[in-house]
């Protein structure tokens, strides 16, 4: 409707005007050009130039030419014009061209009559009317030329400048494909790759040239295991799917690369095409495999060692299953430990031996029992100078080393690991770890297993010191530090931080409780209390106590427990302070917050309130695993804060003078 609205009001118009079609034919005329003209409008309708009413002229231009002009648009050009019985007119012409999603449909020509204007001309000089009449056309065309010149230029200047700008982004995208990090390989809707990026190669062993046309997974997946997961991950990407996932992939040279592989399907021209980029992960696959070798350590570490916090009668037997718990660990055959007396004599002589016993085990068995330090010269002089000594039995020994020698052979191992059996620094014994495969230099885990020949030390001294308990008060008074310190170094096996962190606060608290003018008796309980006051987080997770980053309530919870794991841990012990209760009660509050009783006031141990707040200082002024420790001046903040209603006062009143004028607690380290 809107339509015939428009075309009503140009027929009706008093300004003469034709309407063209995009190929010029003539779609509409007014009736005031068909008055001015003398045609009818059956004359015109469909017409194409030349028109009707043009000047009869040896040469017409053409209909490009035209539209050439046309498509400018032309404002007020002076014209003659004949009627339909030839008789002449003149207008003022006007052609706008009108577009339709950026594509000329129409042209629209207005005319203006000048007729009375340029009659007198001719009437006067005919010749000299037609000259300015066609001097005026020229000069029109020539500012419609210029102008198309000028258009076309700018035009061409446009078309340089994008064309330089997509030859730098094309020379940018190359650059950056080329130098990327990742290996990428872009392939065909049959998975061929069209092309590849230098890494790729480089990830590949390949030619980026040679690989052109070929198939990806003949190249990089045509080894056992991995075709069937290449194939697969192929029908997935080319069935419309992106994917990220980690997997293996083969090298020129056959050998199996781990990588994280992202793909993702494309359409471009109607064809389907795909983008596949690859990480090298082999980093990454070491680090987690060193983390899962050490989470396992730890777990063994922390199991090994939670067995000998109650002393017991059956320490031979938690031995031997500690020994086999470890050689198991590091895929040994065997794993023995022998202990001498002080004369030589051997007094212990216990081992694990993997499979059933063979006519060798038990030789190896005979000979282990029936050695002192003087049979093994080389090896016990060994023992006394480095921590581990690694023997190949296939090497050549010294010539002293021939019971050595014997020893090992009879056992079936081909090489062995030697640790010395320190107890109160002396060497007292050897813990051997026999293999059958061929050790090195430096075999991985040597230092770990350092650490359990520590913790088998550690345990035998306190055997040893359990034994003379009955003899008088101060060796059992020695026995009581014996088993703390034992205690610290099995947690000081999976935790380093929390042993370090009980003996500052140990020697905080003993000089706070000197500060009180405590007696010697409250002291010695307190330094054995702060000694041991988080020994329950041997039974937390490691993962937990040295997490990075904030805890989650669950794992805090679970932290929360270690007090009270405490108290059950060393209420086997009967010492003579209550050092269960002190460490049960060292995160109990004052005012009845903290826990795990949420006890208050003078339910509390003085002990334990002293302890609350060196262990408080302590912590703050301490780097933890999940953050920087906060300063000297932060701590005393803190416990100035909580004077009266969460420390003690009195012990608050004595740490602060103590440390007022100190900027670090360095003085508290050995």
């Amino acid at each position: 409707m809107s339509q015939n609205v428009h075309s009503d009001l140009l027929f009706q118009s008093p300004v003469p005007i034709v309407v063209l079609k995009g190929s010029l034919e003539i779609e509409l005329v007014n009736e005031a050009f068909l008055r001015m003209s003398g045609f009818a409008e059956s004359d015109l309708l469909g017409a194409r130039p030349p028109f009707p009413w043009w000047e009869d002229e040896a040469v017409a231009p053409t209909v490009e030419e035209i539209k050439g002009l046309y498509r400018l648009g032309i404002k007020r050009l002076e014209r003659r014009y004949r009627t339909k019985g030839r008789d002449p007119f003149w207008v003022e012409l006007t052609v706008s061209p009108i577009r339709r999603d950026g594509e000329i449909v129409s042209y629209l020509i207005s005319m203006v009559d000048i007729g009375d204007r340029w009659s007198e001309r001719e009437e006067e000089d005919p010749l000299a009317a037609r000259t300015e009449a066609l001097e005026q056309a020229y000069a029109a065309l020539q500012q419609e030329l210029a102008e198309r010149i000028e258009w076309e230029e700018k035009l061409e200047r446009e078309v340089r400048s994008r064309t330089e700008e997509l030859d730098m982004s094309k020379r940018f995208w190359e650059q950056l494909f080329q130098q990327s990090p990742e290996g990428i390989a872009f392939l065909d809707g049959e998975d061929r790759i069209i092309q590849v990026n230098k890494s790729f190669c480089k990830m590949f062993g390949c030619d980026c040239q040679d690989v052109k046309g070929a198939f990806i997974n003949t190249l990089v997946g045509n080894s056992p295991g991995v075709q069937m997961d290449a194939e697969r991950m192929t029908k997935k990407l080319f069935s419309g799917e992106s994917f990220v996932y980690d997997t293996y992939r083969t090298k020129q040279d056959g050998s199996l690369i781990p990588v994280s592989i992202h793909a993702s399907p494309f359409r471009f021209g109607g064809e389907t095409f795909a983008y596949c980029g690859y990480r090298d992960i082999s980093d990454r696959k070491k680090t987690e495999e060193r983390l899962r070798y050490h989470s396992s350590l730890q777990n063994l570490l922390a199991r090994v060692s939670y067995r000998f916090v109650v002393p017991s009668e059956e320490i031979d037997s938690l031995i031997t299953r500690s020994l086999e718990d470890f050689g198991r660990f590091f895929q040994a055959d065997l794993c023995r430990l022998i202990q001498f007396d002080g004369t030589g004599k051997v007094i212990r002589s216990l081992g694990w031996h993997d499979g059933d016993p063979s006519e060798g085990s038990l030789e190896f068995e005979r000979l282990a029992r029936g050695i002192s330090p003087k049979d093994i010269p080389w090896l016990w002089s060994r023992l006394k100078e480095d921590d581990v000594v690694v023997v190949n039995v296939s090497d050549a020994l010294p010539q002293q080393a021939i019971l050595e020698k014997q020893i090992m052979e009879a056992s079936g191992a081909d090489n062995f690991l030697f640790y010395p059996l320190i107890l109160r620094g002396e060497l007292s014994g050897l813990i051997g770890l026999g293999r059958s495969s061929r050790l090195g230099d430096r075999s991985e885990g040597m230092s770990d297993f350092y650490v359990f020949s520590s913790i088998i030390s550690a345990a035998l001294e306190r055997q040893e010191g359990e034994k003379n308990l009955k003899a008088n008060y101060l060796t059992i008074q020695d026995t009581f530090e014996s088993s703390i310190k034992t205690m610290g170094e099995m947690l000081a096996a999976r935790d380093p931080y929390t042993a370090r962190h009980q003996k500052n606060v140990s020697r905080l608290a003993n000089l706070i409780a000197a500060r009180l003018g405590m007696d010697d008796d409250f002291r010695k309980g307190l330094k054995i209390s702060a000694l041991v006051h988080d020994i329950g987080k041997i039974r937390v997770p490691t993962e937990i106590l040295n997490k990075p980053g904030l805890l989650s309530s669950l794992e805090f919870d679970m932290i929360k427990e270690h007090p009270q794991i405490g108290e059950e841990i060393l209420s086997n012990i009967r010492f003579p302070w209550p050092v269960a209760t002190i460490v049960a009660q060292h995160h109990e509050r004052i005012d009845g917050s903290g826990y795990p009783g949420r006890i208050s006031g003078k339910d509390i141990l003085p002990q334990a309130k002293v302890l609350a707040v060196a262990d408080v200082v302590e912590a703050m002024t301490s780097h933890r695993p999940y953050r920087p420790g906060l300063g000297l001046v932060a701590a005393l903040e803190e416990i100035a804060r909580g004077k009266g209603s969460l420390y003690d006062p009195a012990a608050v009143d004595a740490c602060m003078g103590l440390l007022r004028t100190r900027e670090n607690l360095d003085f508290l380290v050995d």
